[in-house]
């Protein structure tokens, strides 16, 4: 009889669990850290994982990364293990190389390779679940330039003929080679300039002049409160930076600030890529979901066309000497 009774007790207890199991137990749910301020992290809540979260019934636990904590992928990779994450934002270049250590997961299908024992790959092996296409803008503040307006990148190196502060965040990419397109090399050319300690220093000598001249922000909100002030006359912004600040102008009534982009040629486009962590503990249905909706969405696809791409792979393969000389001459450049 007793033992009756305990049978009867556990079948009530675990029909209590079954029921309560969508709400508490069987929840789903992943994690997905964001490198970037608070600025870059709402606006992907906004465009990509609140809508997921809408279209699907999964939730998100967001982790917001600061970007000097995302500047050791190595160390952030540790991080992402031990706390079980889904899914995190890396650098293209930093992706290349994690996926070469074995630190991601490859993807790519193998298959036999004609008169050949080896096999080769379908696809070309890459780790990204998708790549998020961002692009970093030369913008400047339309009440400093009345008569002479900028149209050229060339215009923020030149301070004699466009004077003026120039707000920079300090985890900026492209910096060289925006450098270079001011001083008139081609696109198509920079990387191979740049392959070069001569091209190094060339690009270093353009930017020299603009030390003394340099704010630099700790985020884009700051680089935008700097700009809409007048502290600085132009500066460098993520293009989604320049849309948000946009569309809550316009939406909540306030006046627009007084902001406007250089040519198109004045922009650097980059990848985020976003990686799969190997130790995830989600079901794979669920971050299968989360890959497809992201590139369905439309959320992986280029923004901006003009400009100049970020070549990483370029970064990922230079020479050391040139890894060394653009490591001094950031060190140098960011020194008070």
């Amino acid at each position: 009889m007793q033992v009756s009774d305990m049978n009867t007790k556990k079948s009530l207890i675990l029909s209590l669990i079954l029921t309560c199991c969508p709400v508490l137990v069987c929840a789903e749910q992943l994690a997905i850290a964001v490198v970037g301020d608070a600025q870059r992290v709402a606006s992907v809540e906004k465009t990509l994982l609140t809508p997921f979260s809408e279209a699907t019934g999964i939730d998100i636990r967001v982790i917001a990364v600061a970007h000097q904590d995302g500047a050791d992928a190595a160390a952030l990779l540790q991080r992402a293990d031990s706390e079980k994450w889904d899914f995190l934002t890396l650098n293209e270049d930093q992706a290349l190389r994690a996926c070469s250590t074995g630190d991601l997961t490859q993807t790519g299908i193998k298959q036999p390779r004609k008169n050949s024992l080896l096999p080769a790959l379908s696809a070309p092996a890459t780790c990204h679940s998708f790549t998020e296409f961002r692009a970093n803008t030369m913008v400047y503040n339309l009440d400093a330039y009345r008569r002479d307006i900028p149209n050229h990148i060339s215009a923020f190196f030149d301070l004699e003929r466009f004077p003026g502060k120039r707000a920079i965040t300090t985890d900026a990419v492209g910096l060289l080679e925006l450098a270079l397109m001011g001083y008139g090399v081609p696109a198509g050319q920079v990387y191979h300039m740049l392959s070069a300690t001569r091209g190094v220093a060339l690009a270093a000598s353009v930017f020299g002049p603009l030390k003394d001249n340099i704010i630099w922000a700790t985020s884009n909100s700051d680089t935008e409160r700097l700009l809409s002030t007048g502290a600085a006359t132009m500066g460098l912004l993520d293009l989604d930076a320049i849309v948000e600040t946009g569309a809550a102008t316009n939406s909540g009534g306030a006046q627009p600030m007084p902001l406007n982009r250089l040519s198109a040629n004045a922009s650097l486009v980059r990848q985020t890529s976003w990686v799969k962590i190997k130790s995830s503990a989600s079901a794979s249905d669920v971050t299968a979901q989360f890959v497809t909706f992201a590139q369905s969405s439309g959320f992986d696809k280029p923004q901006i066309t003009a400009g100049i791409y970020e070549d990483a792979q370029w970064y990922d393969r230079v020479t050391p000497d040139i890894k060394s000389r653009l490591a001094n001459w950031r060190d140098a450049l960011r020194k008070e």
